[in-house]
């Protein structure tokens, strides 16, 4: 019977095994993102995952910002992929209306006489009724706009 060779025993000296993968440090402003890899959801922002060499497609979204995709090259044991996430903007039609005739600004810009239509975007915005005499009568709101209405209206001046 033929006997078995003995396996060659290791050589401290040999270079180590090639790397076959990497670590992707992926991070988001504002935190919190779903960071997908190759199509797959992989966690939350910041995030460390391994991954293999080569091409990939990495993707955070988060409610309320712009998504954002960026095609990466993993080629060495770590990658860092910051991305800044830009918020969307829900803008909107508000119509403004009081006494006939009186200057209207918002914000502190001029807009026109009411009754008058300013496009804005959501938040808490000024407005200011000025009468042919000089008189000022303002207000602040709060202006959402949600999914069906994308007009809101405001009263200002003197009832």
């Amino acid at each position: 019977a033929p006997t078995p060779t003995p396996a060659p025993e290791a050589n401290p000296w040999s270079a180590p095994e090639a790397a076959t993968s990497g670590v992707l440090s992926v991070t988001s402003t504002p935190g919190g993102a779903t960071v997908f890899l190759d199509n797959a959801p992989i966690g939350k922002t910041p995030l460390q995952r391994e991954a293999p060499f080569g091409g990939h497609v990495l993707r955070v979204e988060l409610a309320g910002f712009h998504d954002e995709a960026r095609q990466v090259e993993l080629a060495s044991g770590s990658m860092s992929v910051p991305f800044e996430l830009r918020a969307v903007v829900v803008t909107g039609e508000v119509h403004i209306f009081g006494t006939p005739g009186y200057t209207v600004l918002v914000d502190g810009e001029e807009i026109g006489n009411i009754p008058v239509t300013a496009k804005l975007s959501e938040g808490t915005h000024r407005f200011e009724a000025i009468s042919p005499a000089g008189e000022r009568s303002s207000v602040s709101r709060d202006i959402q706009f949600d999914g069906s209405r994308k007009a809101v209206t405001v009263t200002i001046g003197p009832q």
